[in-house]
């Protein structure tokens, strides 16, 4: 039986464990696309004044190719790794690189953008053409609007590889995503977030839950759950009908001496959290020291204290029922 709690646990810890790595990246490429959009956003509109309006007429000539080259010099960097002007026809006006000036692609994937609304993909570096590896990439493409006209005159279209998009300066990224202070650019934060306070204290507190739960694991009469499986239960009815009634007084137990310290846990909100997190332990600690309301303060940990006596009791009295029950 112990065998199995311990497969049991393991298969458990290795589905979250799996569901926080996909929550992770699901949420490491929004924010990504996020970035990169508003990143492409933001350069449309800090050099709409140095460009021309011939610049999204058609192909660029060398002279002016060279200026654009100069004007996106501080754009293109580790991240940014492709730059693309298009033109109203879905013509490539000017790019860093020369081979793809003068490609023609489907209108249809630029009508959106010259309507006003900037829009991010994912797809290959050279899907259109162009020189090296077609690498996974994040582009975004933002309208360019000159002379404070309300219609764009083209589209710029920003390139960044994927892996750098999802874990930039990095080369430890999964440590970087969690110790990484929220005030830095990172892909992830879970620093200052109410899933890091979870999972801290689920870290901090699970060994008080392991330790009756193994207890009352461990003095299980095991004849009974064997007895059930001759009377042909199967082995999830003979634990949802014998193992988990016999092991009821330590899954309350478990709950009791996690739940109390959990209530006044301030540390850990205040650690993990930051000021985004707000739990009733923390703001008593906080009207105390910082705002220094007494009266509030105790009038919250009064109710604090109260909240935690009633469900102890509400424990006990189940734990008692469920002794008695077992028992008999």
């Amino acid at each position: 039986m112990i065998l199995r709690f311990a497969i049991y646990s393991a298969i458990a810890l290795l589905l979250a464990g799996a569901g926080i790595l996909w929550f992770a990246r699901h949420a490491a490429e929004s924010r990504s696309e996020r970035e990169v959009l508003e990143r492409a956003q933001t350069t449309a509109m800090l050099l709409a004044d140095r460009f021309q309006r011939s610049d999204f007429e058609g192909p660029v000539d060398a002279t002016r190719r060279a200026e654009l080259d100069h004007i996106f010099s501080h754009v293109i960097d580790g991240e940014v790794v492709r730059v693309k002007l298009w033109s109203e026809n879905g013509t490539i006006t000017y790019s860093n690189d020369p081979t793809l000036i003068g490609y023609r692609g489907p209108i249809g994937e630029l009508t959106g953008v010259l309507a006003g609304n900037a829009k991010s993909e994912v797809g290959g570096l050279n899907d259109e053409g162009g020189t090296g590896e077609n690498i996974k990439a994040l582009s975004a493409y933002a309208p360019v609007r000159m002379d404070e006209s309300a219609e764009p005159v083209g589209v710029l279209e920003l390139y960044t590889t994927f892996d750098q998009a999802m874990w930039p300066r990095s080369k430890s990224s999964c440590l970087r995503a969690i110790a990484v202070p929220a005030s830095e650019a990172s892909p992830l934060r879970l620093l200052n977030t109410d899933l890091s306070v979870i999972l801290g204290m689920t870290y901090g507190f699970l060994p008080f839950a392991i330790l009756p739960l193994y207890v009352s694991i461990d003095r299980l009469d095991h004849s009974l759950v064997q007895a059930g499986r001759d009377l042909y239960a199967s082995g999830r009815g003979a634990f949802l009908h014998v193992t988990l009634p016999l092991t009821m007084p330590g899954i309350i137990a478990a709950g009791l001496l996690t739940f109390i310290p959990a209530l006044g846990d301030y540390v850990t909100p205040d650690v993990l959290g930051g000021a985004q997190t707000n739990t009733i332990s923390n703001i008593v600690q906080t009207i105390f020291l910082s705002g220094r309301d007494w009266p509030a303060g105790s009038a919250l940990g009064f109710l604090l204290m109260a909240v935690t006596i009633a469900g102890t009791l509400l424990a006990l009295r189940s734990l008692r029922s469920e002794v008695i029950g077992t028992a008999a």
